[in-house]
C-alpha cells in the first residue's frame, strides 16, 4: 500500500504544485481553499507538509495565515480575539 501511495504521490507532484502555486497567487481563491482545508484537519496537515517540503511555503504558516483571513464577520472577529489570547497567554509562561 504505502509503495502505491509514493507512486501517486511522485506522479502527481508537479501537478499538485502547479495547483498550490496558482491558489497561492490568488488571494480570494487561497481564502477559499483554506475555508475548505481548515474542516479537514489531516488534510490541512498533509497540505502543510506537503508544501513547507516543495518550498511553496515557509514554516510558522499557522501565524502567518491570520494576517490573511478576512475578518468581515463578527464571529470570525471573536474566533481571532481568542485565538490571539490564548498565544498571548501561551507566550507569556
Amino acid at each position: 500500500m504505502l509503495f502505491i501511495v509514493h507512486n501517486i504521490n511522485g506522479l502527481f507532484s508537479p501537478v499538485l504544485v502547479s495547483i498550490m502555486q496558482f491558489v497561492l497567487a490568488h488571494p480570494a481563491l487561497k481564502a477559499r481553499a483554506l475555508d475548505l482545508i481548515f474542516k479537514f484537519p489531516a488534510l490541512e496537515d498533509w497540505i502543510y507538509h506537503f508544501a513547507l517540503a516543495k518550498g511553496l511555503v515557509a514554516p510558522g504558516l499557522t501565524i502567518q495565515i491570520c494576517s490573511d483571513i478576512s475578518l468581515s464577520t463578527p464571529k470570525a472577529q471573536l474566533i481571532y480575539a481568542d485565538l490571539k489570547d490564548a498565544i498571548e497567554q501561551k507566550g507569556g509562561q
